[in-house]
């Protein structure tokens, strides 16, 4: 997402560079985060500014967040889950949840990407579903089920059928 620039554009200098413990979080539906480490911008002794925070999921599975911090939350950015040998990364807007809300992507090691809105971390809104073979569907979602006419086309985006939901 960020250039080692785009970092040092964004620097402010009256803002301490430090290592500070994660508390954990929970996170309403998804798995919980629990303890881990931040390195980055720190105001008032809260995430503020550009940082990354490494922790693991209740299930041990190991997460990585480069985002932009608001008083400790994360609230633009992205980040990336590894589950065994297969990763999946997530970026755009993020709510308190740790949880991609508005405009937003995903795309896992095998290809698939999702490009749309979101809202706690379900796919939510309009949005693009690309396949590993390069098709791709686009239509609204609420709460991570299609939902309304979604037309579905090949790689070469050409139209190839028209679903309703």
């Amino acid at each position: 997402m960020w250039s080692l620039d785009d970092l040092n554009m964004h620097a402010d200098i009256n803002s301490p560079v430090e290592w500070a413990t994660f508390e954990g979080a929970q996170r309403g539906k998804w798995e919980a985060l629990g303890k881990g480490v931040y390195y980055g911008q720190v105001v008032d002794g809260k995430r503020h500014g550009y940082g990354f925070m490494y922790c693991t999921n209740t299930y041990g599975r190991p997460i990585l967040y480069e985002c932009q911090w608001a008083w400790g939350k994360p609230i633009k950015g992205r980040y990336i889950k590894i589950s065994g040998t297969k990763w999946e990364t997530y970026e755009g807007c993020m709510d308190e949840t740790y949880s991609l809300t508005g405009m937003g992507s995903y795309q896992d090691q095998n290809g698939q990407e999702y490009q749309g809105g979101y809202k706690q971390g379900n796919k939510h809104g309009q949005g693009s579903l690309t396949n590993v073979d390069g098709t791709y569907s686009e239509g609204e979602w609420k709460d991570d089920y299609r939902v309304g006419v979604h037309e579905h086309y090949s790689k070469e985006g050409v139209l190839s059928k028209t679903q309703v939901h």
